[in-house]
C-alpha cells in the first residue's frame, strides 16, 4: 500500500512544518494552499519533496483543497490532514498494513494544544462500524461519524465521483455533510483501535468559532429525510 498525505493549508505557517514533517514516511506529500498571506509558501518551498497546489484565490474553506487532493493524489491511499494537525509515527504504517481491509480507515485522535502537547484522547471504540449503523448514529447524535481526519482509498473516491461538500448554512461543518454523503457510496469502514492522528484544538480553529445551532437544525432535517 502506498500513501499520499494531503495537507490543506491557509495561513497556518505556525504549524505547517510539524504537519509536513509528521508525513515524512508517506510516498507522496501534497500541500494545497488556499492563497495564504503569511509565510506558508516560503516554508513549504523549503521541503523539496513536497508538491504544491496553489489557489489563485482564497476559497474560504478546506473543501476545494480536498477536491484538489482527490484529483492529484498519485498513490493508492489519500490521508487528509489539516496543516494544524499532525500524523503519529504509526499513521502510515497503519494504513499500509491494514488498508487491504477497507476503503475508509480512521482511529482514535490524540488531542494536542497549540504547542503540540497532548491534552486528551478521543476514543471511537463505542461507535458502530457498519454503514447502516453509522448513518443511524449520525441521525441520533447529529455528529460526524467517522472522523474526516482519515485515510481513503483513492480508487474508491474516484470510482464514485466523490467530492468535498459545503453546507449552505456554514462552512465550518463541511466535514460532517461530506462524511454523510460519502457514506452513501457504501465504503468498507475500518476503525483501528490505536491513536491514528493528532488533532489540534487551539484558539484560531474555525470550529471553535462556529455556531452549531443553525447547522444542527438543518442537518437534523436532512437526516430525518434520509437525504
Amino acid at each position: 500500500m502506498s500513501v499520499t498525505v494531503g495537507i490543506v493549508n491557509y495561513n497556518l505557517a505556525r504549524f505547517l512544518p510539524r504537519a509536513i514533517e509528521s508525513a515524512k514516511d508517506a510516498q507522496e506529500i501534497i500541500v494545497v494552499d488556499d492563497r495564504s498571506t503569511d509565510d506558508s509558501m516560503k516554508i513549504a518551498l523549503g521541503y523539496p519533496n513536497v508538491k504544491l497546489v496553489l489557489h489563485k484565490e482564497n476559497s474560504g474553506s478546506a473543501v476545494q483543497g480536498w477536491n484538489d487532493l482527490i484529483r492529484d493524489a498519485s498513490q493508492e491511499w489519500l490521508m487528509l490532514l489539516s496543516a494544524d494537525d499532525e500524523l503519529t509515527p504509526d499513521t502510515i504504517r497503519i494504513i499500509e498494513s491494514r488498508g487491504a481491509e477497507a476503503d475508509w480507515v480512521w482511529g482514535d485522535l490524540e488531542i494536542i494544544d497549540a504547542e503540540s502537547r497532548p491534552t486528551e484522547t478521543w476514543h471511537y471504540n463505542a461507535f458502530p462500524t457498519s454503514m447502516k449503523d453509522c448513518q443511524a448514529f449520525m441521525r441520533n447524535r447529529l455528529e460526524l461519524y467517522p472522523t474526516m481526519v482519515a485515510a481513503f482509498r483513492v480508487s474508491w473516491l474516484r470510482e464514485h465521483g466523490l467530492q468535498g461538500l459545503e453546507w449552505k448554512t456554514t462552512r465550518a461543518y463541511a466535514d460532517t455533510i461530506t462524511g454523510w454523503e460519502w457514506l452513501k457510496a457504501s465504503p468498507r469502514l475500518l476503525y483501528v483501535r490505536e491513536v491514528f492522528a493528532r488533532y489540534r484544538k487551539w484558539g484560531g480553529s474555525e470550529s471553535n468559532k462556529a455556531d452549531p445551532g443553525p447547522f444542527k437544525m438543518e442537518f437534523a432535517e436532512l437526516l430525518r429525510r434520509g437525504g
